[in-house]
């Protein structure tokens, strides 16, 4: 099937979808839904840059998230604790970001472009951060760096005291 066969038919899905939502009140979709429909776009528009963003409530005891934008796709980095140590973690599991006039989305993530606020939504799941933007993807992996070492400095002091 050619190329221009299969966005034909994504875009006959597009429709065939929207005409659903709006007529139907069982599948209603909010005007943001919509929007995001009709705007999306994959794009590499946003390879090179990064954002710092720190969890409104701690996650799963990830306090921060460093989100690097590279060739289509997002590539996450966190610390958490493990045992005795402050780890950080990577996650490249290839999700492709879409980008609109108002958000970025990838996987169950939602950045809204203009606040700077990342939701995670997942049924029954929900979290959120605030974000700035980084100098580089290196400032970015530098400031997660720093937060592993405070982490970890953090864990060695509450240990200091133990026998064993």
């Amino acid at each position: 099937m050619c190329l221009l066969t299969l966005k034909r038919y994504h875009v006959v899905g597009i429709l065939l979808l929207t005409t659903t939502a709006l007529s139907s009140p069982a599948i209603a979709a909010t005007e943001e839904e919509l929007d995001w429909i009709f705007d999306q776009v994959f794009s590499g528009e946003l390879d090179g840059k990064a954002i710092i963003c720190n969890a409104i409530e701690e996650v799963l005891g990830v306090r921060q998230k460093g989100i690097e934008f590279k060739s289509g796709g997002v590539v996450e980095y966190w610390v958490r604790t493990e045992g005795t140590s402050a780890v950080l973690h990577q996650e490249d599991e290839g999700s492709r970001y879409t980008v609109s006039t108002k958000t970025i989305q990838w996987s169950f993530w939602t950045l809204h472009r203009e606040t700077l606020a990342l939701q995670y939504r997942w049924p029954d799941v929900n979290f959120n951060y605030q974000c700035e933007l980084a100098d580089s993807p290196e400032a970015m992996l530098k400031t997660i760096e720093a937060a592993r070492l405070e982490m970890q400095k953090q864990i060695d002091e509450e240990m200091s005291n133990n026998k064993i």
